[in-house]
């Protein structure tokens, strides 16, 4: 007759006990010697594991986009109905027109593959100062900026690029200035001798 375990009913391999009972016991007694052997093995090839959680994580998040794709769309256009009035007013304001103008100017600057970079009105008036650089009279500050906004845009402040963005000009402060909406909308994407701006 073959030994059994002697913690169950199971054939006995190893010192009076199954392998399943034998490997849990060697595990719980070795515990620490083996987390050790692990972070020594992790720490001498940190690349092997770091791609093998990567390619788990984008595994896991690809089988979880997959099985709850129409929960998340659903969810999401709920959130833009609920939102959506929300978001309209925010783009409307001059803030949201603002941004939404320095985003198209960034992003025209980037398809070109021309230098860009962030910076603020009043970074670009402590630059140039508050005249026009085409016609050289005051900019009305409390004028709306664009036509759509109301009577007096022409005199309201506008970026104006000296290079035209169109004509591979830098989206930088060196290259804008401030200048009256009806000037800019003039100049369009022309290009002016600087003589004739002084």
């Amino acid at each position: 007759m073959k030994p059994q375990c002697s913690l169950c009913d199971e054939i006995s391999l190893h010192n009076g006990l199954c392998s399943s009972h034998y490997w849990k016991k060697y595990h719980s007694e070795h515990k620490s010697r083996r987390v050790e052997q692990s972070k020594q093995w992790r720490s001498r090839n940190p690349e092997y594991w770091r791609n093998k959680d990567q390619d788990k994580d984008r595994d896991a998040k690809r089988r979880y986009e997959n099985s709850h794709r129409s929960e998340r769309n659903s969810a999401e256009a709920l959130r833009r109905i609920d939102k959506a009035e929300e978001i309209r007013a925010e783009r409307r304001s001059p803030r949201g027109r603002e941004r939404s103008k320095i985003h198209s100017h960034n992003r025209r600057a980037r398809l070109r593959g021309v230098p860009t970079e962030q910076f603020t009105d009043a970074q670009l008036i402590a630059r140039w100062g508050l005249d026009c650089y085409l016609c050289g009279k005051p900019i009305d500050m409390s004028a709306p900026r664009h036509a759509s906004r109301g009577i007096g845009w022409e005199l309201g402040l506008q970026r104006e690029h000296v290079m035209p963005i169109a004509k591979s000009g830098a989206n930088t402060l060196e290259n804008v200035r401030p200048a009256h909406g009806i000037c800019n909308l003039r100049k369009s994407d022309k290009l002016l001798d600087m003589s004739e701006t002084e």
